[in-house]
């Protein structure tokens, strides 16, 4: 197997790798908005009960958990690719 070969096979590994990597996200963020607009739009249909006010915090702890996930798996990432870089000098 020549050279150029196995870069475009290991090129199309990639693009199917992020493929997956792209289909997952979008579908946590439509999960996320579906989640959200749900219970925003309960409270600000019972603007009077105190419980719908304190379930907008609910919408809140998930963003927040939503963006240290993937802050974390960024970190997770960066790192074994660091780890496994080989120099050629």
């Amino acid at each position: 197997m020549d050279r150029r070969e196995l870069l475009w096979r290991q090129f199309k590994l990639h693009v199917d790798l992020y493929k997956h990597y792209l289909d997952l996200t979008l579908k946590m963020n439509a999960a996320y908005y579906a989640i959200s607009g749900a219970i925003v739009s309960y409270a600000l249909a019972h603007r009077g009960d105190e419980m719908s006010r304190d379930g907008l915090f609910i919408p809140f702890a998930l963003g927040v958990g939503l963006i240290l996930l993937a802050v974390v798996l960024q970190m997770y990432r960066v790192y074994y690719q660091s780890k496994n870089l080989k120099f050629k000098i």
